[in-house]
């Protein structure tokens, strides 16, 4: 017989489903319901920055390492 898959709740962020839940109970056209929607935007955004570091820094230790060169040294009179 085949093992049916475990089903693994959906995660969701503690803040996010606070500003939904939030955004849910304001109306929509209320300044409460506009500073929730901004406060949502600028959680995302920074998110977003903290992914971006971490590639950048991924990134800059995968890069290859500068190797010596030899340089031609030549004497002028």
């Amino acid at each position: 017989m085949a093992k049916r898959p475990v089903e693994q709740p959906e995660f969701k962020c503690p803040v996010q489903a606070m500003l939904e839940a939030l955004c849910q109970k304001a109306s929509l056209h209320s300044e409460v319901f506009q500073h929730l929607k901004k406060a949502k935007v600028e959680v995302l955004l920074a998110v977003r920055s903290l992914i971006d570091q971490r590639i950048d820094k991924l990134q800059a230790e995968s890069a290859p390492k500068p190797r010596a060169q030899r340089i031609k040294v030549t004497e002028k009179e």
